[in-house]
């Protein structure tokens, strides 16, 4: 009698595995993108909390400028670090390109530029590329001032 030894895989337990792969990926692929989304707007939070720092540094050791004061970047005025990623007055992180100044009178705001990152990816422009504008007003509060 002839014994034949059974090698390899058939078609349909490929087809099995290929579509468990699938599967498990559709089910991946968003819950992947949602927790970047969350780890880049956790980041966000961060530079306000540092632009947020900076600026009440800057008024309660200069009082309200008469001048627009830049404070981020280079030659800057405040105590963001410049150490960073930072070209003229916008610094880069992952979460975009952004700017931290006061304007005469005391209205002091950042712009989040997100189509500029440190991670220069053209595939992934979280938040579309939108250049967010934050101000603060003379209370400390922040409110949006702009998305374009």
């Amino acid at each position: 009698m002839f014994i034949r030894s059974k090698k390899g895989f058939t078609l349909i337990e490929l087809l099995v595995v290929v579509l468990i792969i699938g599967i498990l990926a559709a089910v991946a692929l968003p819950q992947y993108r949602k927790s970047v989304r969350k780890a880049r707007l956790s980041q966000l939070d961060v530079i306000m909390n540092a632009a947020d720092k900076s600026i009440n540094s800057y008024l309660l050791s200069n009082g309200t400028p008469t001048d627009t004061v830049l404070l981020s970047g280079e030659g800057s005025v405040g105590d963001i670090d410049v150490s960073k990623d930072c070209s003229g007055d916008t610094c880069f992180t992952r979460a975009g390109g952004f700017n931290i100044a006061c304007e005469a009178g005391g209205i002091c705001g950042m712009t989040l530029d997100t189509a500029h990152t440190s991670e220069s990816t053209t595939d992934d422009n979280w938040l579309d590329g939108a250049r967010i504008t934050l101000l603060r007003d003379a209370n400390g509060n922040w409110y949006l001032e702009s998305i374009e």
